[in-house]
């Protein structure tokens, strides 16, 4: 009975070994996240955008009127009400896809901000507000720190959720939302709501122009590090080989690299010689591999590589 149980749960992982990840490397972005937004924004009380820099904004109006952090609580509400919306004018899967992150993040950032879990580093980070008219070389050091650290953990944390399929919920949502009614790029969408807080931030709030633009800081440096982790490494390459030993090239793709290639007839214009066009998608690592074993078969040949922002199909991005 037990080994019919163990084989039940080894078939179950082999069947969604892929969405078990999927849903895994969301599961620790959302940690990440969490830990970047919770460890170094809310101790200093840097606003760089996002659900969190509204929570910021709130939580400064009715914390004192409440007795409590109000930070997560508007977390929590932006996510599960922008889920909703995703369900019913984006789509059920955006919406399974967002779900992952809606509920892990704000659980973990409520977990963070109000129990001793991360004051071993959060407490190093606490900025007393108002600041001074001059700010001494401790209180600028953290504010440093808090950018730096921030904007490295920030990034990383929405890269992994990236690259497990998912997204990071909350104003996700509104970006897709613009994109699809009012065909505005994310990237857009996402800089300009993001500025509008952090702007918000600074005007309505006394003493908060400084760490308004140590928020600015902070979501550079995330960008900077969603460009080189899900970016940068997810960047496959169209690449053309004009040789003669096309069929020594192809032995070599697909019995060394395991893929396949397009074979396209190619005349050269001046010598009208009759050429073999090799055409194949590949990864940054097989790139290398290719070069290196192109210049061993033919170094007469002719390579194009041409950078791919997306490729949609069997074997790379499933077709949505």
């Amino acid at each position: 009975m037990a080994l019919d149980k163990n084989n039940k749960f080894i078939i179950f992982l082999t069947k969604y070994k892929k969405e078990i990840k999927h849903v895994l490397l969301c599961i620790i972005g959302s940690f990440v996240l969490a830990f970047g937004t919770a460890a170094f924004l809310i101790p200093s009380n840097i606003v760089a955008g996002g659900t969190s820099g509204i929570g910021v904004i709130i939580s400064y109006y009715v914390k004192d009127s409440l007795g409590t952090r109000f930070e997560d609580i508007v977390v929590w509400s932006i996510n599960i009400v922008l889920l909703i919306v995703a369900f019913f004018f984006v789509g059920k899967r955006f919406a399974l896809h967002t779900l992952v992150s809606t509920l892990f993040f704000p659980a973990f950032f409520t977990l963070m901000i109000r129990t001793p879990m991360i004051s071993w580093i959060s407490d190093y980070f606490v900025i007393e507000y108002p600041l001074p008219s001059t700010i001494n070389g401790l209180e600028s050091l953290k504010f440093v720190l808090a950018a730096v650290f921030s904007g490295i953990t920030i990034g990383a944390g929405v890269s992994l959720t990236f690259i497990g399929g998912g997204s990071t919920g909350g104003l996700d949502v509104v970006y897709f939302l613009i994109e699809k009614y009012l065909h505005i790029k994310q990237s857009i969408s996402s800089f300009v709501l993001d500025a509008v807080i952090i702007i918000a931030y600074a005007c309505f709030i006394p003493d908060r122009v400084l760490p308004s633009l140590v928020g600015i800081v902070s979501a550079s440096l995330s960008a900077v590090m969603i460009e080189v982790l899900y970016i940068r490494i997810n960047t496959n390459y169209v690449i053309d080989i004009l040789t003669t030993k096309y069929k020594e090239m192809d032995s070599f793709i697909i019995n060394k690299l395991n893929k396949t290639s397009t074979l396209l007839e190619a005349t050269g214009a001046y010598s009208k010689k009759k050429f073999k066009l090799v055409r194949l998608i590949v990864s940054r690592r097989e790139y290398k591999e290719i070069k290196t074993q192109l210049v061993k078969i033919d170094p007469q040949a002719f390579i194009t590589v041409m950078d791919s922002k997306q490729i949609l199909g069997k074997g790379f991005t499933e077709i949505k």
